[in-house]
């Protein structure tokens, strides 16, 4: 086996994310990736494919690939060349490039030991743990709990032209309270969360109470589920079954567009008690990450 080192190009994507399905399937045991994924970090304003990606080749064929952007970094190997070096080489090389003095993150499945080994080698440290959580919808009819919506609040589509700019801030405020959120420019998170072609403003609930946003929930169609991106209440509003309501109303458009399950992503930590929330409209942990941090 000869690897062979080079950035990668936009013609390369089709081989990054076949990478990334072989990854999915042989460790999550599901497909859970498309191009979306990967242009989400090719297409941020400023990305220079050259400098902040690497992709490893053996006879043409993508093994291992490697991105930095900001402080989040991620990589991921050939589920066939585990354990044999690539996940260190990746890893170094994320080092080198990232800038000096950040302090780097790189999410990883709990069970991908040959991963977990290579971080605590390199010296980086176990930060955080992170779970996806989800809820079946097992018929398009089955009952779900009904949306109780607090006095004055009502709920509405998403509206691109007027609330964007608000949704935004609303997200980025009420995330920074969590503790492991980095901040997104309005740019950066355009890009992610209205750019992408999962982008359906039925699926992006805006609140309002008195003429306010009081709180959002930007949830998105993966075809397999729903998966809800985003959820934030500002602290004005927060205490009022704001975002119970919210997440419940997002799992009834998901079921009705038949979508058997909706899932999402939390901070094990959250300080803001979502967790809590999440096991109380009936949501369960299904797989486990460890966020591993290092200052370079």
């Amino acid at each position: 086996m000869t690897i062979r080192e080079r950035p990668a190009t936009r013609a390369d994507l089709a081989g990054v994310l076949d990478l990334w399905l072989r990854f999915d399937v042989a460790v999550r045991g599901f497909p859970d990736s498309d191009e979306t994924d990967v242009l989400g970090d090719w297409d941020v304003p400023g990305f220079d494919l050259d400098r902040q990606t690497l992709l490893l080749e053996d006879d043409g064929r993508v093994v291992g690939y490697a991105v930095v952007s900001g402080d989040e970094t991620d990589s991921t190997v050939d589920p066939g060349l585990f354990g044999q070096g690539l996940e260190q080489r990746l890893l170094g090389w994320i080092e080198s490039v990232a800038e000096p003095g950040a302090r780097v993150h790189h999410y990883s499945p709990v069970q991908l030991t040959a991963l977990q080994d290579a971080f605590a080698e390199r010296g980086w440290e176990p930060a955080r743990r992170f779970w996806r959580m989800r809820i079946d919808h097992e018929t398009p009819d089955a009952s779900l709990e009904a949306p109780a919506w607090p006095e004055g609040v009502t709920v509405r589509d998403f509206d691109r032209d007027t609330d964007a700019e608000l949704a935004h801030r609303v997200v980025q405020t009420a995330f920074a309270d969590i503790g492991s959120h980095t901040e997104r420019s309005f740019d950066e998170w355009s890009v992610a969360m209205l750019a992408d072609e999962r982008f359906d403003p039925s699926l992006y609930l805006v609140a309002e109470s008195d003429g306010q946003v009081a709180g959002v929930c930007l949830a998105q169609d993966m075809s397999d589920y729903g998966f809800v991106r985003q959820l934030a209440v500002p602290r004005a509003h927060r205490g009022r079954g704001i975002g119970r309501a919210l997440l419940l109303e997002s799992f009834r458009r998901h079921r009705d567009r038949g979508l058997p399950q909706t899932q999402l992503g939390v901070d094990s930590d959250n300080a803001s008690g979502a967790t809590r929330l999440y096991e109380s409209v009936g949501m369960r942990v299904s797989e486990d990450f460890t966020r591993w941090e290092k200052q370079l």
